[in-house]
């Protein structure tokens, strides 16, 4: 082939691709000018700005713009604007606050809606007398918390300033077992766990594990603790040994429980610092663990992967008035929201998550009455949009409905959301390692930094 018939093909290729650019062009301008909205057609940038090396790029401390603005104050949020769409545009600013209790202030990161705006007063009584009456906290979450992260680190500085002992509550078998460093904890044998995320009846705990044949299951604890409970429903009698500190080997028979009741098995006055169970059994369900001290403060993380919160309506009354001997909570926390959020824009106005939520808060308040209930909003979720790391839109709506919800049911409210900001946004906190590459979830050394803040807000005066 001659050098001018070589030159007249690639400059007849040339003209083809680029008229075809400029076909394609149009048709995206014309189909987006048909929806109301103009995107610049971007080939490279549609196929490589999700990309897995785009993300790596950004975890790598990447000069990326970083877009994460805040919303407006959500003070003026009633009912009757949130059906009309009035809901925090992520376009409006908002300055963020001091991580200080200013009660009525709209820019505050905690703020008391309970009905006399006494919930932090009472809370704070209750932590100044848990050296004589003990005061049990729950703190209901998804995989925000797995893991024991943030969990860990406030049940630390609580116990550090009021007393108590140990992890509180446990389930006899976890995905999360593993990478759990507050406690070791290991399972084998026949066990079945089931969740509130499938149908059931279920404790406050929110988790059975059911045995047909033998289990065991192994704690080995970071400081002693004097008191090991166990609840369970024995549906035929069943054996456990226990193993504390390697040493001490007892039997104890599990009799049957009539009528799907829950029962209770117990050691007290001993510094256990380690515990094995084995059980045999034909059909039994056990409800969890709960490892503590005598006096002082516990915390139980009941975090669930995939939970939305909705769940909680699923918590059956008889079952958790039966365990108020072993965890009678008078301070409960709830975290949620990742779960509902969706990462595509599709103009979702959360209704559905502020009515399921909605019922569960009223379920927790009708079952704990005399507790102070804390509402934690949604964190951040962000993702890659043409190599920017962006917030999705629907935060901004969750977190909205959240604080709604925390003035309707008389709750404490705890802004997460503004707590990530004043940290400096979820892009610092992947560089700094504060955070997963995910945009989404917290490290245990990002947990840390939001639980001596959460610390701070409910103690510090």
């Amino acid at each position: 082939m001659s050098n001018w018939s070589k030159g007249g093909w690639l400059f007849r290729s040339f003209l083809v691709c680029l008229l075809a650019i400029g076909l394609a062009y149009l048709i995206s301008f014309a189909l987006n000018r048909v929806n109301g909205e103009v995107k610049v057609f971007n080939p490279l940038g549609d196929l490589f700005s999700k990309s897995k090396g785009a993300e790596e790029a950004i975890g790598s401390n990447a000069d990326i713009d970083l877009s994460i603005p805040s919303p407006d104050s959500e003070d003026h949020f009633d009912e009757t604007s949130y059906m009309s769409d009035s809901i925090p545009s992520p376009n409006d600013s908002e300055e963020i606050s001091p991580l200080v209790e200013e009660p009525g202030d709209s820019l505050s990161i905690l703020v008391d809606y309970t009905p006399n705006r006494d919930g932090i007063t009472r809370l704070r009584k209750w932590l100044e007398d848990s050296g004589t009456t003990p005061l049990h906290i729950a703190f209901f979450s998804d995989s925000f918390t797995e893991g024991d992260i943030l969990v860990a680190d406030l049940r630390r500085m609580l116990q550090q300033k009021y007393g108590g002992k140990g992890v509180g509550y446990l389930p006899l078998t976890s995905p999360t077992a593993r990478f759990r460093t507050s406690i070791k904890h290991r399972f084998s044998g026949q066990w079945k766990a089931h969740t509130l995320l499938e149908k059931g009846v279920y404790t406050a705990s929110g988790q059975y594990d059911h045995l047909s044949g033998n289990g065991e299951v192994t704690f080995k604890m970071r400081s002693p603790v004097d008191r090991v409970a166990l609840l369970y429903q024995n549906k035929s009698a069943s054996v456990l040994t226990t193993t504390i500190n390697d040493t001490i080997v007892s039997s104890h028979d599990l009799s049957a429980t009539a009528d799907g009741a829950l029962a209770l098995w117990e050691e007290r006055g001993q510094n256990i610092s380690s515990l094995k169970l084995s059980v045999q059994s034909d059909d039994i369900d056990i409800h969890g663990i709960y490892l503590d001290g005598a006096s002082g403060v516990s915390v139980d993380n009941m975090s669930r992967r995939g939970a939305s919160g909705g769940e909680l309506i699923r918590l059956n009354d008889a079952l958790c008035s039966e365990m108020s001997g072993v965890r009678d909570y008078r301070f409960i926390i709830l975290s949620f929201g990742l779960n509902a959020l969706s990462t595509e824009e599709n103009g979702d106005d959360y209704y559905w998550y502020y009515r399921k939520m909605k019922k569960s808060l009223e379920h927790i308040k009708a079952l704990y009455p005399d507790a102070v209930v804390l509402l934690l909003s949604v964190s951040d979720r962000a993702t890659i949009e043409e190599g920017n790391v962006t917030t999705l839109k629907g935060v901004y709506k969750v977190r909205a409905i959240q604080k709604k919800l925390a003035k309707e049911e008389g709750c404490l409210y705890w802004d997460t959301y503004k707590v990530i900001q004043v940290l400096g946004g979820v892009k610092i906190l992947v560089e700094k390692g504060w955070m997963a590459k995910d945009y989404t979830h917290l490290s245990g050394a990002g947990g840390r930094q939001l639980a001596k803040r959460l610390y701070l807000s409910l103690v510090e005066e």
